[in-house]
């Protein structure tokens, strides 16, 4: 990946699967890596992940499907570091009972409120106040 020395990226989603994983790999390249998610759990285990990449990270417990937490962790990330620079935005969640025929009406309202309208409000609540030339995946 290349060095990313200086760089503040926030890993939203970063408890497991891709986000985990980008978190880990954005340590390697030495950027500063702040993760948010839902499971307590999951965040230690990867800040556990990027203490071992040797670079520094914090993680931090947000539930995407408002905005609030996540302009609470965009806050917190600016007043410590002054700037997103890297924002890693896939957080999301499933439901058992994915087909039509079982699926309920309150779970889908669950996943399009994490998945779709998670991932806007994170995005608002980082990048109008990013470095000039901040990347978005």
């Amino acid at each position: 990946m290349g060095t990313l020395s200086g760089k503040i990226a926030l890993g939203h989603g970063g408890g497991s699967g891709i986000g985990q994983g980008a978190a880990v790999e954005l340590a390697r390249a030495a950027a500063t890596v702040v993760v948010s998610g839902r499971r307590a759990s999951a965040l230690a285990e990867t800040e556990a992940l990027i203490k071992q990449a040797a670079a520094k990270g914090k993680p931090r417990r947000s539930i995407p499907a408002t905005s609030r937490p996540v302009v609470r962790a965009s806050a917190a990330i600016l007043a410590r570091h002054g700037r997103i620079d890297i924002l890693v935005n896939c957080a999301g969640t499933n439901v058992p009972k994915r087909f039509f025929k079982d699926l309920d009406a309150a779970e889908w309202d669950r996943v399009v409120g994490i998945n779709l309208n998670g991932a806007l409000y994170c995005t608002l609540a980082c990048c109008p106040r990013c470095a000039s030339g901040a990347t978005v995946w």
